[in-house]
Formats: C-alpha cells, structure tokens, sequence
C-alpha cells in the first residue's frame, strides 16, 4: 500500500510539471454528477485529463483556468442552455472542439445555431460510449491534428 501511494504521489507530481500543451485536457459540462463522474474516470483511464463542472460558473472558471481542448457539453446545465453557455463560450474561446450530447434531437433553428457555434458533434443520449469516445478522440485530432507528411 505504501509503495502505491509513493507511485500515485509522482504521478501526480509529473502531472503539475508537464507542459499543458502535450496534456489531452478534457472539459466535461454536465449537471449530472454521475455521468460528470463515469466519464471523468472512462476518459481519464484513455489518457484524458479531464475535468467536470455540474454548474456554468464552474465551468467558466476550468476554461479559464486550465484550457481544455475538448469541451462535452449537455444541452441543458443547472437549468441553462448548453447552447447559451456555448455562445458565452466562444466570445473569449474560439479554439476549443465542442461536443453537445442532449436528451432529444436537434430542432432545425438549434442546428443552424450549433452549426454557427462550430460544434464538432451532436450526441443524442442515451449515450453509447464508444459512440461518446469516438467523438472526443475526434474532438481531440480535430483540436491538434497530426504534422503533415511530405
């Protein structure tokens, strides 16, 4: 037990020295602290540094303060539009790659405006969760694509 802890401990301490740019940051917005939970730990065990907000203040803040790649929003958080919160968003973030999972599927008015909003991917819960990690890691690619090859 002794040893795991000491493991744990340099990993945590490798984790606050690497540089944020090679750190796959993750952004969950979701005001279900059980699903914000799963998927920190289902991304997390994909080599995601992920981070959960279940409140738009929270979520302004993690922007903010550890610039996530890839942002999961839900369509709806503590009773606000996702969409909304989106537009807040990219008044200050235009880079990060967006992925908005909702309950019911897109009206057509919505789909223009997600579209505008530069939303990678729209995820129609139930979620499927390789459905849910193939649009992250795609959020991810899209975010920091490979150099290109001659």
């Amino acid at each position: 037990p002794a040893r795991g802890k000491a493991q744990f401990q340099r990993v945590v301490q490798l984790l606050k020295i690497m540089p944020k740019e090679t750190t796959k940051r993750l952004l969950i917005v979701d005001s279900d602290k059980d699903a914000c939970n799963f998927a920190k730990f289902y991304f997390g065990r994909r080599g995601y540094l992920v981070y959960t907000a279940d409140s738009t203040i929270k979520a302004f803040k993690l922007l903010r303060e550890e610039n996530p790649q890839v942002l999961l929003l839900d369509m709806l958080v503590s009773s606000r539009s996702g969409i909304d919160l989106l537009i807040e968003i990219r008044k200050f973030n235009h880079d990060i790659c967006v992925v908005i999972t909702g309950a019911e599927e897109l009206d057509h008015k919505t789909c223009l405006l997600v579209t505008e909003l530069d939303v990678l991917e729209f995820i129609e819960k139930p979620l499927i969760i390789l459905e849910l990690e193939k649009a992250i890691d795609r959020a991810w690619n899209e975010y920091n694509p490979p150099p290109a090859t001659k």
